[in-house]
């Protein structure tokens, strides 16, 4: 049964304050959430830089990157990329790498990219890809690449 327009109108106009009511809750939740998330990373903040500095002195490498990736579709694969920080501490931008991967068949949909509290950077990348392309295949050489242009950015 369909309504008439004006029952229609009045239906959402009744419908709109439950839901902006909704929205103030959701919204106050979040606050809570990422007030609880900020002290956590103050913490674990500081305990991360105890742990690798302890790493180091180990003598293990730590890895400026983290590359992970999934192919949502056949034609299409996620790949995320997280560095200790930004392009002033060595860590190459992000279009030469998006060059190089363009250059190995993969073609970018969609790209977003954040930083987090304790100053590393997320790229979230989306790319359209052939049906037979080998993901795991091209993370691994994505994070060789990755390596490689921070050692240039170094020296």
């Amino acid at each position: 049964k369909r309504l008439s327009i004006p029952a229609t109108v009045s239906r959402m106009l009744k419908y709109i304050p439950e839901l902006q009511l909704q929205v103030e809750i959701l919204l106050q939740k979040k606050q809570q959430i990422l007030s609880t998330i900020c002290k956590q990373d103050d913490h674990d903040l500081s305990n991360q830089h105890h742990q690798n500095k302890t790493k180091l002195s180990d003598g293990f490498k730590v890895s400026p990157f983290t590359v992970s990736g999934t192919k949502v579709t056949d034609t299409e694969a996620t790949i995320q990329i997280s560095t200790f920080g930004p392009t002033s501490q060595g860590i190459p931008p992000l279009s030469p790498i998006l060059r190089g991967l363009e250059e190995d068949g993969l073609f970018l949909t969609d790209a977003s990219c954040f930083e987090s509290f304790g100053g590393r950077v997320f790229y979230n990348l989306n790319f359209q890809v052939e049906t037979t392309y080998n993901l795991e295949a091209m993370l691994l050489v994505l994070n060789e690449k990755l390596l490689s242009l921070y050692k240039k950015g170094k020296a």
